[in-house]
């Protein structure tokens, strides 16, 4: 062997030496990180990078790491440096895509997901994933798609199969969605999110039982997943059972106390809890604040724009600006603002625009569709719109935004109970519009809202286009008197079936007629018909229908009878509308109280009792006159009319002054 021939081979050995040493970094790296040991594989990584500053693998291995971690910036940024440096590689995009998916980068998650699939297009994981990031990104038909693609590749990808049933359900498909999910659950007997979505196709099947048995084997399988719970609580809720729905939300909320809409949803269930009151209510509601209420301002305001005589700009934002009690109750207070001076934003959070979001939209100077914004950036954007007096109309309902006004966008901010009763205890609410009839007496201290009782109360009606005329008394043609509720299931408690099965049997022949998307679920049905215990024949249970065959219903309805706790509101006035007298007694929170409130308010206080015992007295006296019914029904319409409630131009400037006032009085602090 010659020197030239010795120096070769030297330097073939030398030169070998860090490429082997390199790849048992990277080997050791691998196995740190599938055991969970984070710390040593990016020290494994960087070992490598300190010398090849571009290799792929270890730049792969150390955005996976870094992931695992929770350093979602510095994963992407050495995902895309892997990337970058390997673009061949389908399997360091398709990462890159599931970091920049969790990261909220959904756009770029999904070119990601494309690169890799344009390389790899045999992997039905890739298809999965991206089909899973279409649905996020609500388009379902194109996720439907993916997930087809994907169990093409593979007929036993149970992910896929439960993803495929899951797009189903978002295009209303659910009995589809059914036979998907009980395919994965074949597969996977112990897949808990296949189990959990399952319960989510049944419910809306309108199979509430079968989905309520779902969650349970989801939250047996995975009893640590709050979401199973919170679907959980849901369902409980929509078939009455309140107090065991009060308990599903606690139990999501002690895996996840973080989860601002999960507390919500479990303040609103407890406004449906036998013997609840203003002063619980305010303490659940403080805990919220504590956790969720005090984030930091998203706005410093100029004591220049302090004029107590400006044209003051007033904010509305909501999920509900459509078909939707808010929607119901805020157009005519809109239209009448029209010619008052004040300039109307409203910030539309709603999924799915109809009629009334059109008629709300032409009745604003400013729309926005907000439902893409994060909160910090829906708060800026109010804030920069210069609102003055920013109205709070959804409370804790689903689909709030409660964290928004958390930042205080707005120098005056309102509640205003139209889309959900009484207050949301932030400390960043200043008001809350009300009426006297709509607090309970002596209930003030449990409010840290400023009270504002307007004077005519606090609701205006706006007479529903599509109601039919009213028709003659049911009674004189069927000659059985006929009880009825269209109120949410929800609404209809054991305790009120007990007072609704008191009441039929005190009215020999009577009948009862209940109505509402939902009532006829299995779940629904049977509850309501094993509670009263009544003849088959005295009883009809009738699910959704639209908006003017629902009024309809009314012309088979002789008495109406509310819901307690929680009383019906918008119900009430369409009742009354529609003839029929609604009787009611006042509960011990605001949301027992919308009947009452209204009644007084066109001056019809008889049909107020004064506690459930004089509830049923009263549906049994009042069934016995058919002359007063008869005459009521021929003049109820008009008298709700000619009542303050149906005083559009009224209540606009009464709800003006209010804020008026309130404007003035902010501006004196500066």
């Amino acid at each position: 062997m010659n020197r030239s021939e010795r120096r070769k081979k030297a330097g073939g050995k030398g030169a070998s030496k860090p490429g082997r040493g390199i790849e048992a970094h990277l080997e050791r790296a691998r196995g740190a990180l599938l055991a969970g040991r984070l710390d040593d594989a990016v020290a494994l990584c960087d070992a490598v990078l300190a010398n090849q500053r571009a290799n792929p693998e270890a730049l792969h291995i150390k955005g996976l790491a870094l992931r695992a971690q929770n350093h979602p910036d510095g994963a992407i940024d050495h995902l895309s440096r892997a990337a970058k440096a390997d673009p061949g590689r389908a399997d360091i995009h398709y990462n890159l895509g599931i970091t920049l998916a969790s990261a909220g980068r959904l756009a770029d998650a999904e070119a990601a997901y494309r690169r890799s699939i344009g390389l790899d297009g045999g992997n039905p994981d890739y298809h999965n994933n991206l089909g899973s990031l279409l649905n996020r990104l609500d388009r379902a038909e194109d996720a439907l798609q993916c997930f087809e693609r994907a169990l093409d590749l593979d007929e036993n990808h149970v992910q896929a199969r439960n993803n495929l049933g899951t797009a189903l359900l978002e295009l209303k498909r659910p009995e589809n969605a059914i036979a998907q999910l009980e395919a994965a659950i074949r597969l996977a007997p112990d897949y808990a999110d296949a189990h959990g979505n399952l319960g989510n196709a049944y419910v809306a099947a309108g199979d509430a039982k079968r989905g309520i048995d779902a969650y349970n084997d989801a939250i047996k399988f995975r009893p640590g997943a709050a979401v199973f719970h919170f679907n959980l609580g849901n369902a409980l809720l929509d078939t009455g059972s309140a107090s065991e729905a009060v308990q599903a939300y606690r139990h999501a909320l002690a895996q996840q106390p973080e989860r601002a809409e999960m507390r919500s949803n479990y303040l609103y269930s407890l406004q449906f809890e036998p013997g609840v009151t203003s002063a619980k209510l305010a303490a659940a509601q403080e805990e919220w604040n504590a956790r969720h209420g005090r984030d930091a301002p998203a706005a410093r305001f100029d004591g220049a724009r302090f004029d107590t005589e400006r044209r003051l700009r007033l904010g509305f934002l909501s999920s509900d600006l459509g078909l939707h009690p808010v929607g119901y109750f805020l157009i005519p207070v809109l239209e009448n603002l029209a010619s008052s001076g004040a300039e109307i934003f409203c910030y539309s959070n709603r999924q799915a625009p109809d009629a009334m979001t059109e008629r709300l939209r032409t009745a604003s100077d400013h729309w926005a569709e907000v439902r893409p914004l994060g909160n910090q950036e829906l708060a800026e954007r109010i804030a920069g719109d210069g609102i003055d007096i920013l109205f709070e109309i959804s409370g804790h309902a689903r689909g709030n935004r409660l964290a928004v006004y958390a930042m205080r966008p707005a120098p005056l901010q309102i509640s205003w109970g139209i889309g959900y009763p009484g207050a949301t205890g932030l400390d960043a609410i200043d008001a809350l519009l009300t009426a006297e009839r709509h607090i309970p007496p002596g209930d003030e201290a449990n409010f840290k809202e400023r009270l504002i009782h307007m004077r005519h109360g606090q609701f205006c009606f706006d007479a529903p286009k599509d109601a039919p005329d009213v028709g003659p008394l049911p009674a004189e043609k069927n000659g059985f008197l006929t009880f009825g509720c269209l109120n949410q299931p929800r609404k209809i408690t054991a305790a009120v079936l007990e007072a609704w099965a008191a009441i039929l049997g005190q009215v020999p022949g009577s009948k009862l007629l209940l109505g509402y998307e939902g009532m006829d679920d299995q779940a629904n049905a049977a509850r309501i018909t094993e509670a009263l215990g009544v003849a088959p024949e005295r009883l009809t249970i009738l699910g959704g229908a639209s908006h003017g065959d629902f009024l309809g219903r009314y012309n088979r309805i002789d008495i109406g009878l509310d819901t307690f706790p929680y009383s019906g509101g918008l119900t009430t006035l369409e009742a009354l509308w529609m003839g029929v007298p609604v009787l009611t007694f006042p509960g011990e929170s605001p949301a027992g109280r919308h009947a009452a409130g209204h009644l007084w308010t066109i001056g019809h206080g008889q049909f107020i009792a004064g506690d459930v015992g004089g509830y049923i007295k009263l549906a049994a006296e009042l069934a016995g006159d058919a002359d007063r019914l008869a005459r009521l029904r021929s003049g109820l319409r008009a008298t709700v009319a000619a009542s303050p409630l149906s005083d559009g131009p009224g209540f606009a400037d009464d709800f003006l002054s209010a804020v008026r006032q309130l404007w003035r009085q902010r501006c004196q602090q500066g």
